[in-house]
């Protein structure tokens, strides 16, 4: 890899934290952490994996896919909480919306 992609490569490996960062600390100053408190705790976690994965990636090479791979089921995980709570509590037959959440998530 030229010195020049390198640069580019980390600065898009970097980019994504500090503008999760960025919408972290708008969401404390306005209040919008107690609204969108699933949003919010998804936002933290993955500021958290980044701090796990790119050291990984750095300097553990050997494990980096499994670090990654639990990072992405984490991920995942805390973000279909979320949406399942805004279906449910957005719908009108919230029975209806839970078994086919369970059915997508489960077939």
């Amino acid at each position: 890899m030229t010195e020049k992609i390198k640069i580019l490569y980390y600065a898009l490996w970097l980019a994504h934290p500090v503008l999760q960062t960025v919408i972290a600390i708008a969401m404390l100053r306005r209040g919008q952490h107690r609204e969108f408190k699933y949003f919010f705790a998804y936002i933290v976690a993955q500021i958290l994996t980044f701090a796990a994965v790119f050291p990984t990636y750095l300097y553990h090479d050997s494990i980096l896919f499994y670090v990654s791979w639990f990072s992405t089921a984490v991920s995942v995980a805390s973000l279909s909480v979320d949406l399942s709570r805004v279906a449910v509590s957005h719908s009108e037959n919230s029975a209806a919306w839970a078994g086919c959440l369970l059915c997508a998530k489960t077939g």
